[in-house]
């Protein structure tokens, strides 16, 4: 084993890997989708660099800005970092459809498809996460986590499984977080997390015999979702 240090712009991650691996895990010809990157820094903008510097192609999808989650600045920019990764040489196209409802998520899939033809990789990364007792959460925002953070990989999943069943190749990847044990001011998003991680166990087990492969990570980043989360003391 040997210690990979992967970096951007804005983030380093470090991984444990099998020495030589780095070396060979390639996408060339494949498609990506990775959905929640246009953010900087975000998870999802590091994952569609490190795709696309792998040779994928890649549609990167964001919705921009989220008027009803407090405490972000700026807004994310899904054509930013497509054409971050086009100025390096990489293929990519932004995609701005939320994928909370199943209609935003056929879209994504067919911005992959029209664009390069078909779609062989998802990394589902989108999510919503605020701060607030049980008590004091809105009906409204506990059921924005659901739909965003749990449905939206599942609409996501059953709009691409079909083309990655017919070339018997499909990699899914869910963000999943450590808070799905459970986090107090955190129930809503715990709940969202906890559910995906169990969609993500049941899931693969369907879809391995048609060489399709679905798998969770629980990462830990200082990004623009923790950031909206911080208050002043």
């Amino acid at each position: 084993w040997m210690l990979a240090v992967l970096r951007t712009a804005s983030m380093t991650v470090v991984l444990r890997v099998r020495e030589g691996s780095m070396n060979e895990l390639r996408f060339d010809g494949r498609t990506a989708i990775v959905t929640g990157a246009g953010g900087n820094p975000s998870l999802g903008r590091a994952h569609a660099l490190l795709l696309a510097e792998r040779g994928a192609n890649v549609v990167v999808n964001d919705i921009g800005r989220d008027p009803e989650t407090p405490g972000y600045t700026g807004t994310a920019s899904a054509e930013a970092v497509a054409a971050e990764i086009r100025a390096k040489g990489g293929k990519a196209v932004a995609n701005s459809h939320s994928v909370a409802t199943q209609e935003g998520a056929a879209a994504i899939i067919k911005s992959a498809v029209d664009a390069f033809g078909g779609v062989d990789i998802l990394v589902n990364n989108a999510a919503i996460s605020i701060a607030a007792t049980f008590e004091e959460m809105t009906p409204r925002d506990f059921q924005r986590h659901i739909d965003i953070n749990l449905m939206g990989p599942v609409w996501l999943c059953r709009a691409a499984l079909p083309h990655m069943k017919a070339k018997r190749y499909g990699r899914i990847v869910n963000t999943t977080s450590a808070a799905m044990a459970g986090l107090a001011t955190l129930v809503a998003y715990s709940t969202s997390k906890g559910g995906l991680f169990s969609f993500t166990r049941a899931l693969a087990t369907e879809v391995a015999a048609h060489g399709n492969k679905v798998n969770a990570i629980n990462p830990g980043a200082f990004t623009r979702m923790l950031a909206a989360q911080q208050t002043e003391e």
